[in-house]
């Protein structure tokens, strides 16, 4: 066996089926405390052994043939947590990029969309790039073996792993796709990078100015306003929320809350920036803060944020969120606040009545009453769904 060559475990690499069932089992190990040097019984060297290397699935690839499915052990995490949660498997996701991490084999677990469900938060984005970047000369190496569920291979640079989404959150431009060097030359050279070291040298004026260069060149960019450019503010918007959790990290948050509320109060494309000011609320609550909850709510919807404001923010929020959402005619929000938050089952079924013709969607909101409403008595609304004749437009 060549000792420089990638090694994968073998349990890893068959038949998709077999590899699943491994994998299954070598989850619940994990869930009971094991680490993953302990799942590993033996391996297989990749330069000895026939496949591809699959970052993403089940795949489209053919499952009888032997592969290297890289993502399977991160998918059964995903399928176990997803079908029942239990402390075991919540204190498990909490530790799994702290698992992956150490080993190429682990690192690859990461690529794949199970990885980001699993492991990749903004704040550890960059352990996670810079892992990357010290892995790729022995992951490169395999050469164009690689693929995302496709049944063409590709080398790694390639394909849009989750490497290329944590440097697209860490500022690197859509139009600097990675080469065969890998992740390090684009990180390097990244806003993330610079406010992270910025803010470790103490010097935060600096990194502060890297989110107001952001706002120029987008937010306050007379060629960046017609509506056909919401992709760019939307990408810019993520970037801020992603370079923010820098701030946290290092202590100095309100810097970051300061900027990004300023910026959030003249234009939040899908309320992501509210929405991150509402997760910095749940931990550095203050008056600025309390109408932020409230804007999240509106802009962005969702339990969470209802939560959020209930907690944190004014006594009268959730009449105002009414009263808001009635004066924006956002009747499916408005219908979902009814239903999911406020409880008000007769409000939302005069709403149904008065704009279900003209809006169809707000249907949407009454097929999700939870069951225990249902058991309450309150499925009348369900009812009155079914009772109509017209489709979802």
């Amino acid at each position: 066996m060549n000792a420089m060559a990638l090694q994968i475990p073998s349990f890893l690499h068959g038949p998709y089926k077999d590899v699943s069932r491994a994998c299954t089992r070598k989850v619940r190990a994990l869930a009971r405390g094991a680490t993953f040097a302990e799942i590993v019984e033996s391996w297989v060297d990749v330069d000895e052994a026939p496949g591809l290397l699959i970052l993403e699935g089940p795949s489209r690839v053919d499952g009888h043939t032997p592969h290297f499915h890289c993502f399977a052990l991160s998918h059964a995490a995903v399928r176990l947590w997803s079908s029942g949660r239990s402390p075991e498997l919540d204190a498990l996701r909490a530790r799994w990029l702290d698992l992956s991490l150490p080993s190429p084999w682990g690192f690859l677990g990461l690529l794949g969309q199970d990885g980001l469900i699993l492991a990749l938060t903004d704040a550890r984005s960059l352990d996670f790039l810079e892992r990357a970047g010290a892995y790729w000369p022995e992951l490169h190496g395999v050469g164009a073996r690689y693929s995302y569920g496709l049944l063409g291979a590709e080398p790694l640079e390639r394909i849009p792993t989750s490497i290329v989404f944590a440097l697209a959150r860490q500022g690197v431009p859509p139009a600097r796709s990675m080469g065969p060097d890998g992740p390090a030359p684009l990180l390097a050279d990244s806003p993330g990078r610079r406010v992270h070291d910025f803010l470790v040298r103490g010097r935060v004026e600096q990194a502060a100015s890297e989110l107001r260069r952001i706002e120029a060149e987008v937010f306050l960019s007379r060629e960046i306003q017609k509506p056909t450019d919401d992709h760019a503010r939307t990408n810019a918007a993520i970037v801020l929320c992603a370079l923010g959790a820098h701030f946290l990290a290092a202590g100095h948050g309100e810097v970051a809350a300061t900027i990004i509320r300023e910026i959030a109060q003249r234009t939040d494309p899908h309320g992501l920036l509210f929405n991150w000011l509402s997760e910095y609320a749940a931990t550095h609550a203050d008056t600025a803060s309390k109408e932020d909850v409230v804007r999240a709510y509106l802009e962005r919807g969702g339990s969470p944020n209802w939560e959020r404001m209930v907690q944190f923010g004014p006594q009268d929020a959730a009449k105002r969120v009414v009263e808001e959402q009635e004066r924006r005619a956002d009747w499916n929000g408005l219908m979902m606040t009814l239903i999911h938050h406020t409880h008000d089952f007769d409000a939302a079924l005069r709403l149904w009545d008065e704009r279900v013709a003209v809006e169809p969607r707000i249907r949407w909101a009454a097929d999700m009453i939870p069951p225990a409403h249902r058991r309450a008595g309150l499925a009348r609304l369900n009812r009155r769904a079914t009772e109509n004749d017209f489709t979802d437009a």
